[in-house]
Formats: C-alpha cells, structure tokens, sequence
C-alpha cells in the first residue's frame, strides 16, 4: 500500500473505531506496522486487548525479542497466545501449538492444532496434525487419521498436506473411511479430481509418480504434463517415457 492508500485506510477504520467498532483498532495498529511505527502499533494492540479484543497474535510476537523497545519475555508471549486462544484467535492457537510442539510437548501442541480448526478450519493446523497422526507424536499413531486430515488440509490449499497425502498413497499406508468427517476420496483417481487445481510442481510430480507407480498411465501422463508445461525437465523426460512405452 502507498501512502495515499494507507491514509485512506487510517481514516475508514478510525471512522469505524469512532462508531463503537473494537476490532477497527486491529485495523489502525496494521497501518501502523506498515508506516514502520511500531511503538504505536504496540500500543494500540496492548489497549485493543486490554478492552476485551481477541487478536493477540501480533501483540504476543512484541514480546519475543525482536523490538528494543520491549524486552523478550517468552511467558508474556505464551500468556498472550493463551488468553487469545481462549477468546477465539484461530491464529493465537495455532502459535501455542507450535510453541508447545518446539518444547517437546507434541500432545498440548496437537490440542490447540485441534482448537484451531475448530476456530477457523485452519489448514496449516490440520497439516501439523496429520503429519503427527503418521508419526505418532502426541498421540497415537492412526493412519485413518492421517488421510483425513490430509485431505482436510489439501481442501484448504495446503501444499504440504498434499505432500503427505501422496507419500501415504504411494506407500499404500493411505486409510480411506467412508463417514469419517468430510468424504473422503476412495482411489487415487478422484483424489486427482479433488485436487486438480494444486499448482506446485513438485506437488504435481508426486501425483504423477503416484498414479505411474499404481499402474494408471494415462492419469500420470496428464500430471506430468502439467509439470512440463511449467518447464520440470523431470516431467518431460517421464512424458516421453511413458509415450514410447505405450507405443
């Protein structure tokens, strides 16, 4: 945003904070960081929260150390994400998960994963938890689990749950089950259809090696085709592979 624009910004959120609108506040501390202001973006997230505001992410990452205005306290910083989680941020919860997962504590940490989701379907949280449900960190490793919340979190556009999901497929470790939360796809077929749209190349060869290594050609060829339209040598070379041995 130029500087026109961050005054506009400035004037339709103090319009709004003037009409009784709290989370406007959010708003002004935001334009605020963008100016590089940062004391007055701390203040005005420290009196957003003070006044019942439940955004505490942003106010909780002053306390870690990287302003010298403020010095690091890792309690501060863990009380915040608690009492913001507590109050509905998605984002708080999601910061005490990965908090609590850096110090060892995987179970807490898949408890606020789990508080996140339901605060806000947040994908990154549903991948963490996948991943910990194929490895068994902080709970007991369920492969059932670990396809559906990698499908969950591919649903929302997560690049690494796909990641996961492909692995479990291509491993044949991969546990569909019909009725447990969202459907789920059955064969690698419609997992494709579900995720058509992914636009990551490597995530596109992991598909196409997934349905090769499955024995559906033509699915893989269609794959790799994405990825060489992107420029992937690899893709191409699997394409003109797979071409010659149908032939």
């Amino acid at each position: 945003m130029d500087a026109n624009d961050l005054e506009q910004a400035e004037k339709s959120y103090q319009s709004a904070l003037d009409k009784g609108v709290l989370n406007a506040m959010v708003g002004l501390a935001d334009v605020a960081g963008k100016r590089k202001d940062f004391k007055l973006q701390f203040k005005l997230l420290d009196k957003y929260f003070k006044l019942g505001g439940f955004q505490s992410k942003t106010l909780a990452t002053f306390y870690t150390g990287n302003y010298d205005f403020i010095p690091k306290d890792i309690e501060k910083y863990r009380y915040l994400l608690l009492a913001g989680a507590q109050r509905g941020d998605s984002d708080a919860a999601i910061s005490l998960g990965n908090l609590y997962a850096n110090n060892g504590d995987q179970q807490r940490a898949n408890e606020y994963y789990q508080l996140s989701i339901r605060l806000q379907l947040d994908d990154v949280a549903a991948a963490n938890l996948a991943m910990n449900y194929v490895n068994g960190d902080g709970v007991e490793q369920d492969l059932e689990k670990a396809t559906y919340w990698s499908i969950f979190a591919a649903k929302l556009g997560n690049s690494s749950a796909v990641a996961t999901l492909i692995a479990l497929m291509s491993t044949g470790q991969a546990k569909f089950k019909v009725g447990f939360g969202p459907a789920a796809p059955s064969d690698a077929t419609e997992l494709a259809n579900t995720l058509n749209d992914v636009d990551d190349v490597e995530i596109q060869l992991r598909v196409a090696r997934s349905f090769e290594a499955n024995g559906q050609i033509d699915e893989a060829i269609s794959w790799y085709g994405k990825a060489a339209a992107k420029g992937n040598g690899d893709a191409e070379d699997a394409l003109e592979r797979l071409k010659v041995d149908k032939r």
